[in-house]
């Protein structure tokens, strides 16, 4: 089998201080702040297939759920129903042996309002300085000059926070180191 890279652009004007939502199990996540009104997102998977053909199939039964209306955009993982966040390959029934990486890259308006979910997912946020939220289950949170307000919820997860500017922190950990 020859390995295979797809990627999915997604790319929708939420405004200076739209709505930004991802909800994702396993990749790395990274999410940058610039001072633009579009929100730029990148899905990057790598995966083992055949031929270019069947990777083009498998890459259609995974690609990330995207929602958008004026001011906000939603994207997750595919999901068979509605009962949470799952892997993408254990829900699409795809063997795991084909599915190498799976990395998330976002770049978003500075004063977004930003809701991160995660499970088993690294994610680095920086820059930004609007309301943001993110809860993650064993995966480790990193947020590099932020400022605004601030809810982290992490269960087995490291977290490490660094203000550059004032800001409102609410934190609640469960089995995890925080430095903030």
């Amino acid at each position: 089998m020859a390995t295979y890279v797809r990627t999915q652009e997604i790319e929708h004007d939420i405004g200076a201080r739209g709505r930004f939502a991802l909800r994702v199990t396993s990749p790395d996540v990274e999410l940058r702040a610039d001072n633009g009104t579009t929100a730029s997102v990148r899905v990057k998977v790598e995966l083992r297939a055949g031929s270019d053909a069947e990777a083009d199939e498998i890459f259609e039964r995974i690609r990330f759920r995207v929602r958008h209306e004026d001011g906000s955009l939603e994207v997750s993982e595919p999901r068979r129903a509605e009962a949470g966040i799952g892997s993408i390959v254990q829900l699409l029934g795809i063997a795991s042996s084909r599915i190498d990486d799976v990395s998330v890259s976002a770049v978003l308006p500075t004063h977004a309002e930003i809701v991160y979910e995660g499970v088993s997912a690294d994610v680095t946020a920086a820059g930004f300085r609007g309301h943001q939220q993110y809860r993650t289950v064993s995966g480790d949170l990193v947020l590099d000059r932020i400022a605004g307000d601030v809810r982290v919820r992490g269960v087995s997860a490291d977290v490490s926070i660094r203000a550059d500017e004032p800001m409102v922190l609410e934190m609640h950990s469960v089995s995890g180191d925080v430095s903030a």
